[in-house]
């Protein structure tokens, strides 16, 4: 998950979020029209049969004899069962008697009672006590097969009222009836089509969501597939350039370790056969002590090619005799032969645990590497001295030609204390021809070198690209901060701070 680029995610979840909440607005939209058309629905299929309840309670709750209404004798009925039951019988007999005036066949001009009712068959009270019977009134008229109703009334909370009756001719209730159920068909058919019609678009949108999902899933694994080759393709090939480094550094090691071998045993010789006094034995001294630090240095390049800037074996380094060291090492060399000056300015005592041989390569890349963006810089500016302007006199170009080539650059290596007093920074600045923003952003990739196309300088060979690649891992190993700063001819600044532990620090002091 954590290589799927974020824009893909949030856009993933952005439609996801809009798909839900498309789904439940057409939800939402379809139970609101649902609420909405219900009654109008209900009034459609069964107008005729609400029409008629209608007209039943209101003539069961409106109908009066005298000054009584069913209603009010059903009261004083109920009160009447709790007292004597001579009361309760003239009270029932009262309801009786109203059934049957409101259930005896009247005009149709005497509709205040009996409003539009062809025939009453039968009129049943009955009550939510079980101990209270019902009152029924029975006309005793035959009863035509399919046209009498039975309709219920609450009249109060403790009596119903069920009325048997004949409402309308057999024609018109059949004919109702067939009109609610082709109704009912109707709805039936535009329900079905409309729940056919939005599961088919749920099932649908899911399915396009679905395939959407697989699309990306499979751009992704696609994209990650074709980023992991690339990786992979890439690590194998500077495993297999560091390799074939290593074989040939290695070999020309070897080679030269054992060209090292009869100058030292010729000199050797020769000491034995020159007795002290002689002024050539000094010479021969200095050459045999010369021969064995270059010994001693192909010696520890065999045994870096055996393993990489990573860490090695740890122990105390004193940086400031290291740096001084390395800087004696070259400093004759570089006034001499490569017109550079090397100066070492210590303004803080530095010491850490570390890989010593590690550390020493690490500062002399650095030194091999101001040393070549001098050589840059004169060659630039003896190129530009050769192609003065013709106006210009010939004693000027000399002049200026002679000061380019005379020109001397200068390496300075410095070990400043850090604020905290609990650490040190490696300094190493040259004057040389820098760097640009693009060289400088790409200086530490593997292989990337600015020199590869350019001259010889010296004799030496330069740019394979694993100066500061080396650097920057002896630096990462050691738990420093590398920092470059470089402005093209101007030169190049290059900081390690080595932080440290308050007791190491507090024990170097």
């Amino acid at each position: 998950m954590s290589d799927i680029p974020l824009p893909e995610i949030r856009g993933d979840v952005s439609r996801r979020l809009i798909n839900s909440l498309g789904l439940a607005l057409v939800a939402v939209f379809i139970i609101g029209l649902g609420l909405l058309i219900w009654e109008p629905m209900i009034t459609w299929t069964q107008g005729e049969e609400a029409r008629d309840q209608a007209l039943i309670e209101e003539w069961i709750g409106q109908a009066r004899i005298g000054q009584y209404t069913l209603r009010s004798l059903v009261n004083n009925y109920m009160k009447a069962t709790v007292g004597d039951n001579q009361n309760q019988r003239i009270r029932r007999r009262e309801i009786q008697d109203f059934l049957k005036e409101l259930g005896t066949p009247v005009s149709l001009t005497e509709s205040t009672y009996l409003p539009l009712l062809p025939v009453v068959y039968r009129i049943e009270l009955k009550f939510k006590q079980e101990k209270t019977p019902p009152i029924i009134w029975d006309s005793g008229l035959p009863r035509a097969e399919g046209v009498a109703t039975s309709r219920t009334v609450i009249l109060t909370e403790e009596c119903i009222v069920i009325v048997h009756a004949q409402l309308r001719a057999y024609q018109d209730r059949l004919r109702l009836e067939e009109e609610q159920i082709r109704r009912k068909t109707i709805l039936g058919s535009a329900l079905m089509g409309m729940t056919a019609i939005g599961l088919a678009w749920v099932l649908l949108t899911g399915w396009r969501i679905d395939l959407e999902r697989r699309a990306r899933r499979r751009s992704r694994e696609s994209a990650l597939l074709a980023r992991s080759e690339e990786l992979k393709r890439e690590l194998d090939r500077q495993a297999e350039f560091l390799a074939s480094l290593n074989v040939v550094a290695g070999s020309y090691a070897h080679n030269l370790q054992n060209l090292l071998l009869p100058p030292v045993g010729l000199i050797d010789e020769c000491l034995g056969q020159i007795e002290p006094p002689h002024p050539a034995r000094q010479r021969l001294v200095e050459i045999r002590r010369l021969l064995g630090q270059v010994s001693d240095r192909v010696k520890q390049t065999l045994k870096a090619l055996r393993r990489d800037p990573g860490p090695g074996k740890m122990g105390r380094v004193d940086m400031q005799a290291l740096v001084f060291r390395v800087a004696n090492t070259w400093k004759d060399l570089a006034r001499d032969k490569w017109q550079v000056s090397i100066r070492c300015d210590f303004v803080a005592e530095a010491t850490l645990q570390g890989d010593e041989s590690h550390l020493e390569q690490a500062l002399e890349n650095l030194i091999i590497n101001a040393r070549d963006a001098i050589f840059e810089k004169r060659r630039v500016m003896v190129a530009d001295a050769n192609s003065l302007p013709a106006e210009i006199p010939i004693e000027d170009q000399r002049t200026r030609l002679m000061a380019s080539m005379r020109w001397i650059g200068q390496i300075d290596i410095q070990l400043v204390s850090l604020e905290s007093n609990k650490g040190f920074t490696l300094i190493v600045s040259d004057d040389g021809i820098g760097m640009s923003e693009e060289a400088r952003r790409r200086c530490l990739e593997t292989g990337f070198s600015t020199k590869k196309d350019q001259a010889i300088y010296q004799g030496t060979n330069s740019g394979m690209g694993l100066g500061l690649t080396f650097v920057a891992g002896v630096a990462r190993h050691h738990g420093a901060q590398l920092d470059i700063e470089s402005n093209m001819a101007q030169g190049t600044t290059l900081r390690i701070v080595f932080a440290m532990p308050h007791e190491l620090s507090g024990t170097s002091s």
